[in-house]
């Protein structure tokens, strides 16, 4: 039996990002990859700033001893406009240009999984870099046995070592991954700290070590990974902060491992720092699925639905879990079929993709999806929510749904074969099946482009 083709990250995952050149599979090449492109992507391995073996914070990631000392990989997407100018500053000798850096910290890959060079394609003075995490896993040891790896955090910013030297030639890391993409005639300036999954742990513990300047942030996102961060521990002598009255909860925590009444409240610190360094900063939320921004299943306050966490903008558009059973019925419903159409949204999104990109035939994609495909908008042109598409001047989620209800329930006896379709290429993440995780995955490459620039 022939196996089935799978997504590569050296591929376009998204149509907007289609090159006019073919790999010999017949994917599709990203665009931003041509030699005519005009913009930089690069990446450099560096060590964590967060890692108690070699650098000096005072609240390092508890790290398992044979993963300390380990590099992890740091990306960086300078568009076309941005290098052009820096360019010009240098060769005809004048100041260096301010270039605003949006952090984005995540399990690696987003810049390409999530199609993000296109949100940043036409910025002016705007680079991303992307960090990795690491992830729950399981370490097979040279016995056979396995064993469980905890999550944890990976740092950016200045990085000093344990032993009061600094470990490389450019201590600073975000001027780092400026020079290693030929920026070094530039002055940075880190205007936004955004984190998706297991990145939050990064982010968090980055703005708590103060590893980065925080005068010039003006946003701190989080993409569904809304946590209370219970981990790692307060450094001695020091105390968790008060949580915000719509964090407190006297109940036992019944989602999440621990007595959240021994936190230390790290997300809480991390903002409290942001706020006092910049009072203007905006602390805004994606709420997706329950595991990646959980709720206290006792609520203690007077909305039922009750995040461990905080924030003044949030994007709820996750389906309210039927644990919850006070909320409103009107309320319940309507979170049911705005998940439904962000689920078939998605979905669709990367059905048609694969289909375009050879991986299979448009007989296998289910005729609900494919009944879809008209009426698909493209990314960048629908807002997740009413405040986002006001802000924008954009079509929303709910206005899609409405518009399009009939189809939109018409996918819900197929979500399991597209689901399985999509697994089969990868066309979620490359080297996994992800299958189930688009909500999860999806919605960050759907709705980025609100925040991140």
């Amino acid at each position: 039996m022939t196996a089935a083709k799978t997504r590569k990250f050296d591929e376009a995952f998204f149509e907007d990002e289609f090159s006019a050149a073919r790999k010999p599979t017949g994917s599709h090449r990203n665009r931003f990859d041509d030699p005519g492109s005009g913009t930089v992507y690069k990446s450099v391995s560096l060590p964590n700033p967060l890692d108690p073996l070699i650098a000096k914070v005072r609240q390092p990631e508890v790290i398992p001893p044979d993963h300390q000392g380990e590099k992890s990989p740091y990306w960086i997407f300078v568009p076309r406009a941005v290098a052009q100018k820096v360019a010009t500053a240098k060769r005809e000798r004048r100041p260096k240009p301010q270039i605003n850096v949006t952090i984005l910290w995540g399990v690696g890959g987003e810049i390409d999984a999530h199609g993000l060079r296109t949100v940043f394609e036409h910025a002016q003075s705007t680079v991303i870099i992307n960090v990795t995490g690491r992830e729950e896993g399981v370490t097979t040891l040279p016995d056979g046995t396995k064993v469980p790896t905890p999550a944890w955090g990976v740092g950016m910013g200045r990085l000093e070592s344990v032993l009061g030297s600094l470990l490389d030639d450019e201590p600073d890391q975000v001027r780092k991954l400026l020079n290693t993409a030929g920026l070094e005639h530039a002055e940075p300036s880190v205007r936004i700290l955004a984190a998706y999954s297991t990145g939050y742990r990064g982010m968090v513990q980055s703005i708590n070590n103060n590893l980065l300047p925080l005068k010039d942030v003006a946003r701190v996102v989080f993409f569904d990974c809304l946590y209370r961060a219970d981990d790692p521990p307060l450094p001695a002598r020091e105390t968790p902060p008060k949580p915000l009255p719509d964090e407190l909860n006297s109940g036992p925590d019944e989602l999440i491992r621990g007595n959240h009444r021994n936190s230390p409240l790290n997300t809480r610190r991390a903002l409290n720092k942001v706020l006092a360094a910049q009072p203007r900063a905006d602390i805004i939320a994606y709420s997706v699925t329950t595991p990646g921004s959980p709720l206290y299943l006792h609520p203690s306050v007077a909305d039922p639905v009750q995040h461990v966490a905080h924030v003044p903008l949030l994007m709820e558009l996750r389906e309210i879990p039927p644990f919850l059973k006070t909320v409103r019925p009107d309320r319940r419903d309507a979170s049911i079929r705005l998940n439904r159409a962000l689920r078939a949204l998605l979905l669709t999104r990367y059905l048609r993709t694969g289909l375009r990109d050879d991986f299979f035939s448009e007989s296998a994609v289910p005729k609900p999806y494919r009944d879809l495909f008209p009426v698909l908008p493209p990314r960048g042109q629908m807002a997740s929510s009413e405040t986002t598409g006001r802000i924008r001047g954009v079509k929303h989620l709910a206005i899609w749904q409405r518009e399009n209800e009939a189809r939109i329930n018409a996918t819900a006896k197929h979500v399991a074969a597209a689901q399985k379709l999509i697994a089969d290429h990868h066309l979620v993440l490359p080297g996994t099946r992800g299958i189930g995780e688009e909500l999860h995955r999806g919605f960050v490459g759907e709705f980025g482009w609100e925040f991140l620039l």
